[in-house]
C-alpha cells in the first residue's frame, strides 16, 4: 500500500513536469544550456585516466645486475640499492623494504605473476612508504635519475605495485608489450633493443627495456663414461 502511494506520487510529479517541459520547451532548455556553461568551469579538473592514480605508497623496483652475476653477488648490490632508496627518500619515509632476489625454487609463482626475474642476477625491491609519507610519484621521478647515477652497471625499471595496475596490464610486466619474432633470434634481439634505445625519445615514455637476457654465460660440460669390458 504504502508503496503504491509513493508510486502514483512520483508518476503524478513527473507527469506534471513532463507536461510544463512539453507546454513551455523554451524554459527548460535555457535552464539546461546555463547547467552545460556552468559545468565547462570544471573542464580543467577533470582527470583522463579511466581508473584514476591512487597513491598506495607502494613501490615495486626491478633490479638487474650484469648477466651471470652469482646470487651472492647480486644480494651485496641489493643492500646497497636498498640503502640509497632510502637516503633519496630521506629520513621518515620508508616503513618496509622487501627484496626478492632470483628465481624461486617452482616455477608456479614466475607462471602466476608478471615478475620480470629471469635469473640470479634479477630480483626486485618492495617498499612501502610511511602513512604520511610524500608524494610516491616525486620519489619514483627522483629514483628514476638518481639510481642509475649511482649504479651505472645495474638496469632499474619500475614495475606495477597494486592490483589496479597489474589487472591492467594483463599480466605483464609494463603496461605497453611489444614482442618481436623471427627465425633468427640474434636477429630479433638486435632489433628489440634498438627499438627499446628509440623508445627512450618518445616523450612520456619511461624504463623502456628488453625482458630477455641471452648473453649469460655458461659452462657445458660433457662426460664421457668408459666402456668396461668382460
Amino acid at each position: 500500500m504504502y508503496f503504491n502511494r509513493g508510486f502514483e506520487r512520483c508518476r503524478a510529479i513527473y507527469r506534471e513536469a513532463l507536461s510544463w517541459i512539453v507546454a513551455a520547451p523554451a524554459k527548460p532548455l535555457a535552464y539546461f544550456g546555463a547547467l552545460l556553461l556552468c559545468s565547462l568551469a570544471l573542464f580543467p579538473a577533470l582527470g583522463r585516466d579511466f581508473f584514476p592514480q591512487v597513491d598506495a605508497g607502494q613501490l615495486r623496483l626491478h633490479v638487474r645486475a650484469p648477466p651471470g652475476t652469482r646470487l651472492e653477488t647480486t644480494q651485496v648490490y641489493f643492500a646497497e640499492v636498498e640503502s640509497a632508496i632510502r637516503a633519496i627518500a630521506g629520513n621518515g619515509q620508508v616503513a618496509t623494504v622487501l627484496d626478492n632476489i632470483g628465481l624461486p625454487y617452482s616455477g608456479m609463482n614466475i607462471a602466476l605473476s608478471d615478475s620480470a626475474t629471469v635469473g640470479p642476477m634479477d630480483g626486485e625491491i618492495l617498499v612501502a612508504l610511511a602513512p604520511d609519507h610524500a608524494p610516491t610519484a616525486g620519489l619514483i621521478a627522483r629514483l628514476r635519475r638518481q639510481l642509475p647515477e649511482k649504479f651505472p652497471e645495474l638496469q632499474f625499471f619500475m614495475q606495477a605495485p597494486d592490483i589496479v595496475d597489474q589487472i591492467l596490464n594483463f599480466g605483464e610486466p609494463a603496461p605497453i608489450d611489444i614482442r618481436i619474432s623471427g627465425p633468427d633470434s640474434r636477429a630479433a634481439y638486435a632489433l628489440a633493443g634498438k627499438l627499446a634505445r628509440d623508445l627512450q625519445h618518445v616523450p612520456g615514455v619511461v624504463d623502456s627495456h628488453v625482458f630477455q637476457v641471452p648473453d649469460t654465460p655458461t659452462l657445458n660440460v660433457s662426460s664421457i663414461v668408459p666402456r668396461l669390458r668382460s
